[in-house]
């Protein structure tokens, strides 16, 4: 972001301005080196010239290579003779028409050469480049609709019959992401339906058979509201961060999913909790009633909710302080949203006039009372079965091996980045070509110099060189081939100039020298000072140089490849004070980062669960078992996708950050009711129709109280996230499948380890 800053400071802009991509390839394979397509190429080149020369600013030459390329294979057809021939030098990676050299390197891709070594007989893809300053004018809308309207004239309006033509820029970028998010919309409202239908489906049998009661509309209305009310939370948190400043991000549209997966655990387990109370209270008058089973379902299961809900916010609040720019809006977004969903279900479900909705509907038919007893010590025999089965060491033994596993292939995880992650377009198309041909034959760096000093003295002009040199020397350097170094030529002229115009000090100063019309493109790469001193000209001024490799199709290696170009800059930042800039830098920084936030991420959140169950649960040794839980719950999840070959990238981590936030929900819900177990144990009560009364403090009886607390409204909202995301397995798009492959491990995982 820093280096973007010291760019576009460069180029006298105020934000990003025109970069936009025209790649061509011939179609059938054939070479964009013939004269009939090298033509419709120069055509491509002209049809945008026309409205671009009029804003281009230092680089309206960009593409002139392609020009003169083609310039030089229509002289060389119509005329043979070899005086003209040696004139007219079309090799690669530099060609020289009439004493000017031009390089291909930036515009030609996929080169195969003669046996000579340097003429080319194949090119795969051209690419021309139409890049312009921000002019103060412009509004970032403006730069997107002309980058578009490219696009949309070449995919619907432009003949490709011969060429192929595609068109890349960041505002096509962003429309295919939007494009891409748009697609989900029907497989998430199909989703939803199911979702809603298997809530109410749940709610309702388990009204009639656990408590007796008649399956009623109000039911009904309940648990859909219970699976409303995360994405009203959602509207009414993100509506106000947005009035507050906060910008809108893509990844925000994940937050209502994250939101959803830990609401439905705590609405169901108010819902349920209405019910067990509501059972044990059947004898009381129905004032007694209201006024006591509000303050009982808050009491029961108010902290187990504030405990998941503050343990988000303030591990969500911790990550927007130590996050990079888009992950930052995300955890603001996570933590506004859950506890305006805290809220919202205190107000909607838990609150005193809600008990109207579980009026007493009992079923005194003696047949139907008796075939619910019947289920009820069927029910409790499963109970003490799966009691059993978690407590016993040989299954501890198992679960530790499974861990062990994901422990591993957790550590083995490697981080990639692709278009593959966000596109279902022929956007995947361009990527392929990038990284097929354009990345390993031409990857430039581009290298600001803010200090240039005086470009009269000859010592400094030499250190110039030398820092030039360095780069060139770099591992994976073309060398000076690909280098557009303007001191070069500067020190040329001026030095011509200075012989045959020694009379005139003018001619040799730098405004005269990017006069001349072969020298006019150096316009683009020097910012000139106010001052007419010719020791004052150049302020700052900027090189680019390439560097190839078929290894740099790999992200991890372009990360490699940066961090020396940062080394190199460093060494001499002191005397020159240099910037380098990368188009892939800033996706290298998120891959670098990547790691290091998600980790954080977790640590935060164990941090912050530890902080938080201790004000909630007087009881050292469960708060450290929750921790446990968490941290075992998250290495399982990163494990899990590793061993089936899902990379960490910026999809997966983010979705993970949302794994961690509602693995929360379930430990903090069996912590605090396990805990609070005791209490009923002390009291000889329990208000659950399954568990039975018991005056034991054993933890074998604790934990069938605590099952039979949460057990079924975990599995229900479990179930019902993986339900509400299932439809995604089958969208042929990466983020929505692993959208989908992380909701199911971490929700299973999570219920099965505790």
């Amino acid at each position: 972001l820093v280096v973007m800053i010291f760019l576009q400071e460069f180029l006298n802009s105020d934000g990003q301005g025109i970069t936009l991509f025209v790649l061509l390839r011939a179609q059938h394979n054939q070479s964009m080196i013939r004269p009939e397509y090298m033509a419709e190429a120069v055509q491509v080149r002209v049809f945008n010239f026309l409205s671009f020369d009029q804003f281009c600013g230092g680089f309206c030459q960009a593409n002139e290579p392609v020009r003169q390329f083609y310039n030089g294979l229509r002289a060389l057809e119509g005329n043979v003779s070899l005086d003209f021939q040696q004139r007219i030098n079309l090799s690669y990676p530099t060609s020289e028409i009439f004493f000017t050299k031009f390089s291909l390197l930036p515009n030609f891709f996929g080169v195969e050469l003669d046996e000579d070594g340097k003429t080319p007989t194949y090119v795969s893809l051209v690419a021309l480049i139409f890049r312009a300053e921000k002019h103060p004018s412009w509004t970032t809308e403006m730069v997107k609709q002309w980058e578009l309207s490219v696009d949309e004239y070449f995919t619907r309006s432009y003949d490709q019959q011969r060429v192929e033509v595609n068109v890349l820029s960041a505002a096509i970028v962003e429309q295919e992401i939007l494009r891409a998010g748009k697609s989900l919309q029907p497989f998430l409202v199909v989703g939803f339906i199911i979702m809603c239908t298997f809530c109410t489906t749940t709610t309702t049998v388990s009204s009639i058979v656990t408590y007796n009661h008649k399956a009623t509309f109000n039911k009904v209305v309940l648990s859909v509201t219970a699976c409303i009310l995360p994405f009203m939370a959602c509207g009414t948190a993100l509506g106000a961060i947005f009035l507050a400043g906060v910008t809108y991000s893509p990844i925000l549209c994940i937050t209502p999913f994250l939101v959803l997966a830990i609401s439905v655990d705590d609405a169901f387990l108010m819902v349920h909790a209405w019910n067990r109370i509501e059972r044990c209270h059947h004898k009381s008058t129905q004032t007694r009633a209201e006024k006591i089973r509000s303050f009982q379902v808050c009491v029961e299961t108010g902290p187990a909710i504030a405990i998941s809900a503050f343990t988000n916010i303030l591990a969500f609040a911790i990550g927007a302080a130590s996050s990079p720019p888009e992950i930052q809006i995300f955890c603001i977004g996570n933590a506004a949203c859950i506890f305006m969903d805290m809220c919202y279900q205190r107000e909607f479900i838990g609150g005193k006039g809600e008990d109207r909705v579980f009026l007493r509907h009992s079923i005194r038919n003696a047949l139907q009372l008796q075939e619910a007893s019947r289920l009820k010590e069927a029910v409790q025999g499963v109970l003490r079965w799966y009691t059993g089965l978690i407590a016993d060491v040989r299954c501890s033994l198992v679960a530790v091996l499974c861990w062990a596993v994901f422990v591993g292939g957790a550590a083995a995880v490697s981080r990639i980045l692709s278009f593959q992650l966000f596109f279902l377009s022929t956007l995947l198309q361009i990527d392929h070509f990038r990284s097929q041909y354009m990345v390993p034959s031409y990857t430039p760096a581009t290298v600001v110099v803010t200090k240039p000093g005086n470009l009269s003295d000859p010592k400094n002009v030499r250190d110039l060189l030398a820092m030039k040199d360095a780069f060139e020397k770099l591992p994976n350097a073309i060398g000076s081939e690909s280098t557009k170094f303007f001191l070069s030529d500067y020190v040329n002229y001026k030095n011509a100039m200075q012989e045959e115009l020694g009379d005139d000090p003018t001619a040799a100063t730098l405004e005269a020298f990017l006069r001349w019309p072969e020298y006019s493109f150096w316009r683009g790469f020097v910012k000139q000072s106010n001052t007419t001193t010719e020791t004052s000209d150049v302020s700052q001024f900027m090189f680019v140089t390439g560097f190839h490799g078929d290894h740099l199709a790999s992200w991890h290696e372009r990360g490699r490849l940066l961090n020396r170009w940062r080394a190199e800059v460093d060494r001499f930042s002191g005397r020159f004070n240099l910037s380098v800039f990368s188009e892939d830098g800033f996706y290298v920084d998120i891959l670098e980062a990547i790691p290091t936030v998600t980790w954080q991420s977790g640590l935060a959140t164990f941090a912050c669960v530890v902080i938080i169950c201790a004000l909630f649960i007087n009881h050292p040794a469960t708060v450290v078992f929750v921790a446990m839980a968490i941290f075992a719950t998250c290495i399982g999840v990163f494990g899990y996708m590793s061993l089936f070959g899902v990379t960490l990238d910026p999809v997966v981590m983010a979705i993970s950050i949302m794994c961690i936030g509602f693995s929360v929900d379930i430990p903090a819900h069996v912590s605090f009711h396990y805990h609070a177990s005791r209490a009923h144990a002390a009291k000889q009560s329990t208000c659950s129709t399954i568990a039975s009364r018991s005056s034991t403090n054993q933890p074998i009886f604790r934990l069938q109280g605590t099952i039979c607390s949460v057990g079924f409204p975990v599995i229900q909202a479990g179930v019902s996230t993986i339900l509400c995301a299932l439809p995604l397995a089958f969208v042929p798009l990466y983020m929505a499948q692993v959208r989908f492959s992380h909701f199911f491990p971490a929700k299973c995982v999570t219920a099965a380890l505790l």
